[in-house]
């Protein structure tokens, strides 16, 4: 069936209902050390307090708000580092050695130089299904949201030099939310996304999260399993098949592969046209990130935009982003 609509939330089929011998849970053991599963990415976050403790954690200035929200509720001591347009630091000149540095994958991209730091806590998120270790980064803590790279209701991994287990059970309402909602979806991507109610019944859950004022909430037996009926191989070269193939038509040299595809406009006017063009087609592209919750926004979040171009679609979707960019 031709996908009539790019981006936005996945969905359950019933190709990820069944036990897949190369799957990604049997993955994730086999590649980590002291993995604990979590709910959510910001669940696995306010966990690492009990690393960071009394020390201080220095942030890039470009991230996602869930990622700085656990934080700052934790009391964690933070300070920020800049990060420019290539995705490079500027301003770890003052890290003590008994800091923390907390270290963005960019879409496959990573500043090796932030590596000469010993507490490393490495975000994965966008680098997870990158099969090859050259540039799947790891830290001394590893951090993952599972959840927003496959159709499962809830997921995070934490992983590293420690285990650090969750201190609640699962996010019941939530995951019940999200389950009803992938599965929605995909009757709704059968009929050429015909029906909203999975937008809707995902987005109670997405506020439910947001509204939840205690994190370290476990991930559910539920999408544990689901994680096994993922074949990890497929969807990462899938993923790189596409990937690869916008990184040749938009001639741009990343040495890494991701789930999205970023593209920084001169702009944000020149963005905002450009997504504003591609939702008309019902190609959604998200901006990774909006920053201005800190108060000064990184002129980066002002100009980017990211191109899904994950497990699900082909050639002929990418391919008809590049028409459209006039690439």
């Amino acid at each position: 069936m031709v996908i009539s609509t790019i981006g936005g939330e996945h969905y359950l089929t019933p190709e990820f209902l069944t036990y897949k011998d190369k799957n990604v849970y049997d993955f994730i053991i086999s590649r980590y050390n002291n993995v604990s599963f979590y709910a959510t990415g910001r669940d696995a976050i306010f966990r690492i307090v009990e690393v960071v403790r009394d020390r201080i954690l220095w942030l890039p200035d470009f991230l996602c708000e869930s990622i700085y929200k656990p934080l700052k509720k934790s009391g964690v001591a933070v300070k920020f580092y800049h990060v420019k347009d290539d995705f490079r630091d500027q301003g770890t000149d003052k890290v003590r050695k008994t800091d923390f540095v907390y270290i963005i994958n960019y879409f496959g991209l990573v500043d090796e130089a932030l590596f000469r730091f010993e507490n490393t806590i490495v975000d994965i998120t966008h680098s997870f299904i990158i099969f090859d270790n050259d540039f799947n980064y790891t830290g001394k803590i590893s951090i993952c949201s599972l959840r927003k790279l496959l159709p499962i209701p809830d997921g995070a991994l934490l992983a590293g030099y420690v285990k650090i287990e969750p201190t609640y059970e699962i996010r019941q309402s939530f995951v019940e939310k999200r389950t009803f909602g992938l599965l929605s979806r995909y009757y709704s991507y059968l009929n050429k996304f015909s029906s909203d109610e999975n937008f809707y019944v995902l987005k109670e859950a997405e506020k439910l999260l947001d509204q939840s004022g205690t994190y370290g909430y476990s991930m559910s037996y539920l999408s544990q399993n689901l994680l096994k009926c993922v074949d990890f191989q497929q969807i990462a070269q899938k993923t790189k098949e596409n990937y690869d193939y916008l990184k040749m038509k938009l001639k741009k040299h990343y040495p890494g592969f991701s789930q999205y595809f970023p593209v920084v406009f001169s702009s944000r006017e020149e963005r905002d046209n450009a997504r504003q063009k591609l939702g008309k087609k019902g190609i959604f592209c998200p901006v990774h990130w909006d920053t201005s919750f800190l108060g000064v926004s990184n002129d980066l979040s002002d100009r980017i935009m990211s191109i899904p171009c994950d497990y699900r679609y082909g050639v002929s979707h990418t391919g008809k982003i590049i028409n459209i960019l006039g690439g």
